[in-house]
């Protein structure tokens, strides 16, 4: 295998390397995937799938549709007497043999990935939208219930924002919510869902945490928030910017998207009594054996 290639796997995230290697046709694409180990760490063969076929598995399901691709297209290459690409073989596999696509239709993967963006994106601050987050909560459910896993969910609410944005305008108002949206990404592991759920709402789905481990990304979010709302452009307006943020956890506080969101929202909701700029778990006040567990 050329050397550029290995030097590449070592030095840069898996996902990264994943879209060079795609993008940058100087690369051979199927000597360098044919020559991969039998198995990475992370999410590397769930991403190789979704990029050579814009199809979504699991880590374990794409690493087993990998290694039938890389025999189907063995085969075919065979019978054709002529290499058969990695990305032609893929499109076969899903088409014709497994029946997983029914409909390919063929785009230029960065005109595909712009689209995808704008589907899921809010425009405004780069976070996802609100129809995204409920597709990656039923997806976290599904893989908690499947696994026995916990995960929590941050509902986040930028305190009087509307008497802000009445003060000060909308444009100041907007430049308030993309950074926040800046804060929050700083504090969530790449991983994490940060979305706008709507107006000045935000919401974070941390998967594998706790109601302990929320809490802790919730502080380091205050922080971030902290750091860059004190700044001069925000101080001189002599103005004091903060948050209130209400946790709920899978499976103990709800166990499907709605009972996830109208928790996290009535723990909110008690941070809002509290004097705001709080951050509180479901149950934490109502609950006096509440643990963070």
């Amino acid at each position: 295998m050329d050397m550029l290639c290995v030097k590449g796997f070592e030095d840069c995230e898996e996902e990264q390397v994943i879209r060079d290697l795609i993008f940058n046709k100087g690369y051979d694409l199927d000597k360098v995937f044919e020559n991969l180990p039998a198995s990475k760490d992370g999410k590397f063969f769930s991403k190789l799938i979704y990029y050579l076929s814009t199809i979504e598995l699991s880590e374990e399901e794409a690493e087993k549709a990998y290694n039938n691709i890389i025999e189907h297209k063995k085969f075919l290459s065979d019978k054709l007497s002529r290499n058969v690409p990695l990305r032609v073989a893929s499109l076969d596999y899903f088409f014709n043999i497994t029946g997983i696509l029914k409909n390919p239709k063929f785009v230029e993967l960065e005109l595909f990935e712009r689209m995808v963006r704008q589907t899921r994106e809010d425009p405004k601050t780069g976070c996802y939208n609100a129809r995204f987050l409920s597709e990656m909560v039923n997806k976290e459910i599904n893989r908690s219930l499947r696994y026995g896993l916990s995960f929590s969910l941050i509902l986040i609410d930028i305190d009087n924002f509307k008497a802000i944005n009445d003060t000060y305008g909308h444009l100041f108002g907007d430049k308030i919510l993309i950074d926040f949206s800046k804060a929050i990404h700083q504090s969530i592991r790449r991983e994490d869902i940060a979305a706008r759920y709507g107006g000045d709402e935000f919401a974070v789905v941390l998967p594998h945490t706790g109601r302990l481990g929320a809490r802790f990304v919730a502080e380091r979010i205050k922080e971030n928030f902290q750091n860059i709302f004190t700044k001069e452009e925000y101080a001189k307006k002599d103005l004091i910017i903060s948050f209130s943020a209400g946790i709920a956890t899978y499976p103990r506080d709800a166990e499907d998207y709605e009972s996830m969101i109208e928790t996290a929202d009535k723990a909110l909701y008690q941070s809002k009594l509290s004097g705001k700029n709080t951050i509180i778990s479901y149950g934490e006040k109502e609950d006096s054996s509440f643990s963070f567990l």
